[in-house]
């Protein structure tokens, strides 16, 4: 009925119906019971497919073995990318198992400690592919990442974002080191196989060749806004830049670690607001966990702020913010019996300057997913090298860029990350 690769088997489908109708009725239903009667396929041909996880909406329409009742439900399924390089990538990042993982044994636990759900229930898992709750059948929405995340929305992922890694510290620290990493390596050395994630030499090579490939067309905008020699010198700085960010996601022996998200960021954050006023954000859930790793908790900062906030959020709140952060990991730190002063606010602020070059890069990088993913596809990761620069990109697109990026260069310099000469 279905092929293993590019839909789930007609079981899974049944196991899924299963355990979303035990769920509604109470009882157990044995998936074998189940009738599938209808799949509706959506999705799977967006534009940036060829780069990231391809992604379909399946309706199971499905009744059980001698009942009347009729079910509907609605799941999420992730598959590899299309690009064959891309997906060799994601193999051997071993992304699902990693996601899997942080389904199956971190977020479980932590919801069922915390009694609040922090991502979506997984459903399936497989070499190839995830299916997850639709939380789209319960109100929950993208922010549009071209406007960025606003004030409210930004209060709500720190609170959540606190709470999480107050917990995988704790987890780390429960566990010992050496019983975390033999029972969660895939998480737990991660973060020391280079930017890419992964051992493969290749594969890390064709990796950074895409990402070198989307700040050369930020820098490429940015050539009209200084003069020759400061714009030779952003070039040199960002070629440094480059050689550097991936180390500092490293967690360092005798400091403070979290489990981290590994790719904050507006497209990985789904909202449901409030029903009475829409202003005001009623809970927030966090998807695509295939990054996760052991690391220091401003790495997840930085990813988020600087990928997916404006530079005028950041001026008028980032201190401001960053407190909420702090002050809520400490309370749920304490919470679970750890003093806070494990982790002063002196050193907060210090590891959030030490770990901005990631979010520098990653804003270089990211902004050209945002706002020029057509172009990304087939100049950078397609090697369409005789398309030229930018043109579909609108003049209001191009001033929303220049506007951000002009912002990253100067917290750069604020930073002392980048000093012309």
């Amino acid at each position: 009925m279905y092929s293993d690769y590019d839909h789930p088997s007609e079981d899974v489908f049944k196991k899924i119906s299963a355990l979303a109708q035990t769920e509604q009725i109470g009882h157990p239903i044995d998936p074998q019971e189940v009738i599938i009667n209808d799949v509706d396929i959506q999705g799977g041909s967006a534009i940036g497919e060829n780069f990231t996880s391809v992604l379909k909406r399946f309706t199971i329409h499905s009744t059980v073995k001698d009942a009347n009742q009729a079910y509907v439900h609605k799941v999420v399924g992730k598959f590899l990318p299309l690009n064959a390089s891309t997906t060799k990538w994601w193999k051997s990042m071993r992304v699902f198992d990693r996601e899997a993982l942080m389904y199956n044994q971190i977020l479980i636990n932590y919801e069922n400690e915390s009694k609040t759900s922090f991502a979506p229930r997984l459903y399936h898992s497989s070499d190839s592919c995830i299916l997850l709750e639709d939380l789209s059948s319960s109100g929950y929405v993208l922010n549009d990442a071209r406007k960025g995340l606003n004030l409210p929305q930004m209060q709500a992922i720190l609170l959540k974002l606190g709470s999480f890694h107050a917990y995988g510290h704790h987890l780390i620290q429960s566990m010992g080191f050496e019983r975390f990493h033999s029972k969660f390596g895939v998480i737990s050395d991660v973060a020391h196989h280079g930017p890419a994630l992964t051992k493969d030499p290749k594969v890390t090579l064709e990796f950074r060749a895409i990402f070198k490939g989307m700040v050369k067309l930020s820098l490429k905008l940015l050539e009209s806004e200084y003069d020759a020699q400061v714009y030779q010198d952003l070039c040199e700085i960002m070629a440094k830049v480059e050689e550097d960010y991936g180390a500092v996601r490293k967690p360092l022996d005798h400091h403070f670690q979290v489990i981290g998200h590994g790719d904050l960021w507006n497209n990985n954050v789904l909202f449901q607001t409030d029903q009475t006023d829409p202003l005001v954000i009623a809970d927030v859930k966090f998807i695509d966990f295939q990054n996760s790793m052991r690391t220091r908790p401003t790495m997840d900062l930085v990813h988020l702020f600087y990928q997916s906030t404006t530079p005028d959020l950041r001026k008028d709140h980032l201190n401001a913010l960053l407190k909420l952060y702090h002050s809520e990991l400490l309370l749920n730190l304490e919470m679970r019996g750890i003093s806070p002063r494990v982790y002063p606010e002196e050193q907060f602020h210090q590891d959030f300057k030490n770990c901005f070059i990631h979010g520098l890069y990653m804003g270089f990088v990211n902004i050209q997913a945002i706002f020029n993913a057509e172009e990304v596809i087939n100049k950078v990761v397609l090697e369409k090298e005789n398309d030229p620069i930018g043109p579909s990109l609108t003049l209001k697109a191009k001033e929303v860029m220049l506007q951000r990026l002009t912002g990253l260069v100067k917290e750069a310099q604020e930073f002392e990350v980048i000093r012309f000469k």
